[in-house]
C-alpha cells in the first residue's frame, strides 16, 4: 500500500458512490466496484485466496463469512484470520439490528479479534475481544469514504496496520489518562510537587503554589500523526529514525538526489519510511525540513 494509492483509490470510489446512491445496486455490484478496490489499496491481495479469502467458513456447519482477511499462509492453513468482513449492498442500512449481530457472530465463532461490516461507503470496526459488552460497545470507529474527515480511521484496516491495532488503541488510553492525570497534579498541587518545583527554580513551596494561580499548564498528547508515527516505528523496529511518507519521500527526490539515503519501509510495505542521510565527506550539510522529516543536504 502507498498512501498516494490509497489517496487516489478512496477519492474515485467516493465519486462513484456520488454517482451511484440510491440506484439499488447490488451487494455484488458493490463489493466488486467498491469494497473491492478498497481493500486492495490498503495492501491486501483480493486475488490471493490464502490473504483474502471470499465466502469464507473454518467448516461447513457455520454461515459463511464474505471476506476473511489473513496476514500470512500460516494462518490461512490455521483458519485463523485477524479480520473478517461482512458486505452489504451501497444502499444497506448498517444500522440494522440482524446485519450488526451476523457480523459478530460470524467473528465471535471465528474466534477472529475484528469484525468490519461495510456497505462500500460506511466501513465500522468492531472489537471482537469484549464477548460480554453490548454489541454498541464493541464499534471502535466507523469510517465514511465520502468525509474526509474519517478517512484516518479507515487507513487502519491496511494490512501494515491492522495488527497493530489493539496495541495502538492501549497506548491512546494509556496517553489519554496520563494527559488527564498530569494535569490534574497541577490543578490541585500537593506538597510534594510544590517541592520538587520549588528545587528546580529555588523558590519556597508555598511561593510555588501561589505563582501557579497566574500559570495555566495543559499538557496535551501529540498530534495523531505523530503518534502514529512514533508508535509504528517503534513497534516494528525498536530503534529512533525519522517517520518520513512515502509522498514526501517521492517529492523529496531533488533535494537529496546528491546524498547517500538509507530509506528503509516501516512496515515492510509502508506507509512510513525510517531515512538516514549520510552527506558524502568534504561536504557541508545544511538541515532542510521536508514534511516535519530532517533532511541533512548540500548547502
Amino acid at each position: 500500500m502507498t498512501e498516494q494509492i490509497l489517496s487516489n483509490t478512496l477519492q474515485s470510489r467516493a465519486n462513484w458512490v456520488e454517482d451511484k446512491k440510491g440506484k439499488g445496486l447490488s451487494e455484488a455490484a458493490t463489493r466488486m466496484a467498491c469494497i473491492d478496490p478498497i481493500l486492495k489499496a490498503l495492501g491486501w491481495d483480493t486475488e490471493n485466496d490464502d490473504e483474502v479469502s471470499a465466502e469464507w467458513s473454518p467448516v461447513q456447519a457455520v454461515g459463511r463469512a464474505d471476506y476473511a482477511l489473513f496476514l500470512n499462509l500460516a494462518a490461512a492453513t490455521a483458519k485463523t484470520p485477524i479480520a473478517i468482513i461482512e458486505a452489504k449492498a451501497l444502499d444497506g442500512n448498517l444500522n440494522e439490528t440482524a446485519a450488526i449481530v451476523q457480523t459478530l457472530n460470524y467473528a465471535q465463532n471465528y474466534n477472529c479479534p475484528w469484525a468490519v461490516l461495510t456497505n462500500g461507503r460506511l466501513w465500522r470496526l468492531y472489537d471482537v475481544r469484549k464477548p460480554n459488552a453490548l454489541w454498541s460497545e464493541k464499534l471502535v470507529w466507523t469510517a465514511d469514504i465520502c468525509d474526509p474527515a474519517t478517512l484516518n480511521e479507515l487507513r487502519w484496516l491496511s494490512k501494515a496496520k491492522l495488527p497493530f491495532f489493539a496495541s495502538w488503541q492501549g497506548t491512546t488510553a494509556a496517553t489519554g489518562s496520563l494527559v488527564d492525570s498530569l494535569n490534574s497534579l497541577f490543578l490541585d498541587p500537593q506538597e510534594d510537587l510544590l517541592t520538587l518545583v520549588g528545587s528546580r527554580v529555588k523558590l519556597k513551596p508555598a511561593h510555588v503554589k501561589e505563582l501557579l494561580k497566574y500559570v495555566t499548564v495543559d499538557i496535551a498528547p501529540l498530534a495523531q500523526s505523530a503518534r502514529e508515527s512514533k508508535f509504528f516505528l517503534a513497534e516494528t523496529m525498536g530503534v529512533a529514525a525519522v517517520p518520513i511518507p512515502l509522498v514526501a519521500v517521492q517529492e523529496a527526490g531533488a533535494a537529496i538526489a546528491n546524498v547517500d539515503t538509507a530509506i528503509v519501509p516501516v512496515p515492510p510495505d509502508g506507509p512510513w519510511f525510517a531515512a538516514t542521510v549520510f552527506p558524502p565527506k568534504g561536504c557541508k550539510p545544511a538541515a532542510v525540513r521536508i514534511e516535519g522529516a530532517e533532511f541533512a543536504v548540500l548547502s
